[in-house]
C-alpha cells in the first residue's frame, strides 16, 4: 500500500494545517543549509585534495556561479509549472548526487563537472519563498519568509564549525552527510509537505489575479512597472549588503587588526542578530506597520546606520550602527521579498523570484569587487 501523502491545498494553506506546513518548510531549509554549511568552507580542501591550484579553485567557484545563473531562471519555471513539491524534490535529489561525486571527485575536472547540475538544480530559498508565499496569506507572509531566512543564518552558525569537526577525521564525511540530509530533506518533502495549485490566489487581491497567466512569465517585468520597482529596489539592498559585507571583512582584518578568532566571533554575532531579527522582528514590525511601511523606515534606519558606521570612533559604536544596519536590512529584504510576491500571480512567482536570483548572482560578482576597490582609495 503506497503511504499516505498530505492532499493538495490551495493558495493560501489551510488554517492551522497551513501553518503546520510552513514550520516543516523552515525544517526543511535549516536541514538544507545546514548541510550546505558543513562542505563551503571545506571546499578549498575539497580541490586541493584533487590537485588544484588556488586559480583552478577560483575556476571551480566560477563554474558554480555561472549554473545558478542558468539555474535560477530555469527552476523558477518549474516550480511555476510542475509545482513547488516537485520543484523542491528534484533540487534535493540533484544536491545529493552532486555532493556524492564531489566526496569521492578522482579529478579536478569531476570536481568542476560534480559543481554543475548542484548549482543549476539547487534553488532551494527561491522555491521555498515562493511555497511559503502560497501556503501562507497575505499578512503572513512576510512573516514567513522572514522566518525562512532566519533559518539560513542559524545553519550557517553551526554547521562551518560542525563540518569541520568531521574534516579532521575524514574530508569526505561532510559532503558525505550533506548527501544524507538532502536525502532527508527529499523524504520530507515527498511525504509530509501538499501540492500546492500555482494557479490559485490566496486573496485574489491586484488585477487579474484570478485568471492564469497567459503571456510568458518574462512579460510581467514589461507589463508591471511596480515588479520592475521592487526589483530595482531589491539590487540596490543586495549591492549595499555586498558592498558592507566585505567592507567589514577589511575592517575587523586591516583596520581594527583583529585576530582570526575575534573575526570569527564578530560574524557569528551579525549572523545571531540576523537570526533573532528573521524569527522575532519581522512578524513584530510587518504586523504592525505592513510591508510597505516597514520597508520605508527600514531603508531610512539603515542609511543611518551606515553614517554612524562611516563615522564610529570606537569598535563598540561600530558594532552598535552595524547591528542595527542588519536588523533593517533584513527587514527590508524580506518585506520586499513579500510585495513582489503579491504583485504577481501565484503562477509566474517562481519564475520571477528565478530572474531576482539571478540579477543578485550578478551583484555578487561585481559588489566585491568594488569594495575592494573603494577600500584602497
Amino acid at each position: 500500500m503506497a503511504a499516505k501523502q498530505p492532499a493538495p491545498v490551495g493558495a493560501g494553506g489551510g488554517g492551522a494545517a497551513g501553518e503546520r506546513f510552513l514550520q516543516l518548510l523552515q525544517l526543511v531549509v535549516f536541514i538544507d543549509l545546514f548541510g550546505v554549511a558543513l562542505v563551503i568552507p571545506q571546499m578549498y580542501g575539497y580541490a586541493k585534495a584533487v590537485g588544484a591550484t588556488k586559480t583552478e579553485f577560483g575556476l571551480l567557484g566560477s563554474i558554480y556561479s555561472a549554473a545558478q545563473l542558468v539555474g535560477s531562471p530555469f527552476m523558477g519555471v518549474v516550480s511555476d509549472r510542475y509545482g513547488r513539491k516537485a520543484a523542491l524534490q528534484l533540487n534535493f535529489a540533484g544536491a545529493a548526487f552532486s555532493y556524492l561525486c564531489a566526496a569521492f571527485a578522482p579529478s579536478f575536472l569531476v570536481l568542476c563537472l560534480a559543481r554543475v547540475p548542484v548549482g543549476i538544480v539547487k534553488q532551494t530559498m527561491m522555491i521555498s519563498s515562493a511555497y511559503a508565499a502560497q501556503l501562507s496569506g497575505s499578512a503572513q507572509r512576510a512573516k514567513s519568509i522572514g522566518r525562512m531566512k532566519s533559518m539560513v543564518t542559524l545553519a550557517f552558525m553551526i554547521g562551518p564549525m560542525v563540518g569541520g569537526t568531521l574534516a579532521t577525521y575524514d574530508m569526505k564525511l561532510p559532503a558525505l552527510l550533506s548527501a544524507v540530509l538532502f536525502l532527508v530533506d527529499f523524504l520530507i518533502v515527498h511525504f509530509c509537505l501538499p501540492h500546492v495549485d500555482t494557479a490559485s490566489s490566496a486573496d485574489g487581491a491586484g488585477p487579474d489575479r484570478n485568471a492564469p497567466p497567459k503571456a510568458p512569465f518574462w512579460s510581467i517585468f514589461k507589463a508591471c512597472p511596480a515588479v520592475r520597482t521592487v526589483l530595482a529596489a531589491i539590487l540596490l539592498v543586495e549591492v549595499a549588503q555586498r558592498l558592507c559585507r566585505n567592507s567589514l571583512a577589511i575592517l575587523l582584518g586591516d583596520d581594527l587588526g583583529l585576530s582570526p578568532q575575534t573575526v570569527g566571533m564578530a560574524w557569528g554575532y551579525c549572523s545571531t542578530v540576523a537570526t533573532a531579527v528573521g524569527a522575532f522582528g519581522v512578524p513584530y514590525v510587518t504586523a504592525r506597520l505592513g510591508d510597505h511601511a516597514a520597508v520605508k523606515h527600514g531603508t531610512l534606519a539603515g542609511g543611518i546606520a551606515l553614517a554612524v558606521w562611516a563615522a564610529a570612533p570606537s569598535l563598540t559604536a561600530f558594532f552598535v550602527a552595524y547591528t542595527t544596519y542588519i536588523a533593517a536590512n533584513f527587514c527590508v529584504d524580506t518585506c520586499l521579498v513579500s510585495i513582489l510576491t503579491h504583485e504577481v500571480h501565484h503562477h509566474q512567482v517562481g519564475a520571477v523570484l528565478g530572474v531576482v536570483d539571478s540579477a543578485t548572482s550578478l551583484v555578487g560578482v561585481g559588489a566585491p569587487l568594488a569594495a575592494g576597490r573603494l577600500a584602497e582609495m
